[in-house]
């Protein structure tokens, strides 16, 4: 079984990673800053089944220091994703611990 925890203060989200994202162009880009290094997953899930749209990142490492990524609105096949809410799932593994950020993303085409 895997615990998920708080946010630490080594795991920082600037001002563009908040709740909720609106994006009114093809591309929403997540901005976040770790104080630690460590492996980031990033997911893209529908809102209303949780089924995953994207797969951004799968355990990538990533060192300590602002980080980003980008999303072009496909769907893990390379199709546009219709407009409508999804669900960002962002996990950190940093010293053995996960934790998780989550949120919406509002696509507007």
């Amino acid at each position: 079984m895997r615990f998920i925890k708080a946010l630490p203060a080594i795991f920082i989200f600037t001002s563009v990673l908040s709740q909720q994202l609106f994006a009114q162009a093809d591309n929403v880009t997540f901005k976040y800053s770790l104080t630690k290094a460590g492996t980031v997953t990033l997911i893209i899930r529908t809102s209303t089944d949780d089924q995953q749209v994207r797969l951004l990142l799968d355990n990538v490492p990533q060192s300590a220091g602002q980080n980003a990524v980008e999303w072009n609105g496909a769907n893990d096949n390379g199709n546009d994703v219709a407009s409508g809410e999804y669900r960002y799932h962002l996990y950190v593994v940093i010293d053995g611990a996960t934790y998780e950020k989550t949120g919406w993303v509002h696509i507007q085409k």
